[in-house]
């Protein structure tokens, strides 16, 4: 159904919690699918999300996906538009893992080429136990919201790269990214949303606005972490081993193509998994049996 006088404001202003909100509560007044601007539907339908979302879909995707591009200058699987591209991204990284959470409808991953993946889960569970029992026996305050997350960057970054990030042995953010994100994700929400912001930004004089390899701070810190873990498995001293990325690396992904996925790896094995333990967790202990 088509809202004739559906506020611009909606689209052009409301870029805060209520938003989602606000549109959520049009579909029971209108039906499962509503325009809510020239080109922009909103829909409650999850049948024609699957649909859309299908291996043999004839959807294509839209300029939306650009702003799921983490490195401003590099596409990763789920922001390339390019069908083709897609399909030869999906088949090389197959041998990975499932833990991009929600974001399989972009690629699945089967987990046969890494090694021990299970004893890898296991040691971070241990090291979460133990950060437990340390504040219980110190009657501390413990944020588990935060060291859910803790938790999910260790097991990605082994799983990953071979080497956990050491958050939960520091008890910190060590890499600064759980900050990093929350300061950058309004921005990645806007630009999905206006994606003509993105192509205004790729003008020469306006991308030094863009996150860069060579900022001391923000995402551009995390673009370079990527850059430097690719780079160690490219080139005469490469490093070969048994992870996701070496599964990556071994079935054709360039050293460019492996950093964009880096950054994809962590955003989408970390938060959703850790949203996932976070909401099982209240749901356990606010419907008690």
């Amino acid at each position: 159904m088509h809202l004739k006088f559906y506020e611009a404001g909606q689209k052009y202003g409301a870029y805060d919690c209520f938003q989602c909100r606000s549109q959520r509560s049009l579909t029971p007044l209108t039906g499962s699918l509503v325009r809510i601007g020239p080109n922009d539907l909103v829909t409650s339908d999850p049948d024609l999300m699957k649909r859309m979302l299908g291996v043999r879909t004839k959807y294509t995707r839209s300029d939306w996906y650009n702003a799921m591009r983490l490195d401003p200058r590099h596409d990763n699987v789920l922001s390339t538009r390019d069908d083709a591209v897609h399909t030869r991204l999906r088949s090389q990284m197959a041998g990975g893992v499932d833990l991009y959470g929600l974001l399989t409808i972009a690629t699945k991953y089967s987990g046969k080429e890494v090694v021990e993946l299970e004893a890898k889960i296991d040691e971070s569970v241990l090291r979460l136990m133990s950060m437990i029992d340390t504040y219980a026996s110190q009657d501390k305050r413990f944020d588990f919201g935060l060291k859910a997350q803790y938790f999910t960057l260790d097991v990605i970054s082994d799983l990953a790269f071979g080497k956990p990030f050491g958050d939960l042995a520091s008890d910190s953010d060590v890499y600064d990214y759980i900050h990093t994100t929350e300061q950058s994700m309004p921005n990645i929400v806007v630009a999905a949303v206006l994606p003509s912001l993105l192509h205004v930004l790729s003008w020469p004089l306006l991308r030094r606005l863009m996150p860069s390899e060579n900022d001391a701070t923000g995402f551009g810190r995390l673009i370079r972490m990527a850059k430097e873990i690719a780079g160690e498995r490219f080139g005469p001293s490469k490093k070969t081993r048994q992870d996701m990325l070496g599964s990556f690396v071994a079935h054709g992904l360039t050293q460019k193509e492996a950093s964009s996925e880096i950054l994809m790896q962590i955003l989408a094995g970390s938060d959703t998994t850790a949203t996932a333990i976070r909401a099982t967790l209240l749901h356990l202990i606010t419907n008690p049996r």
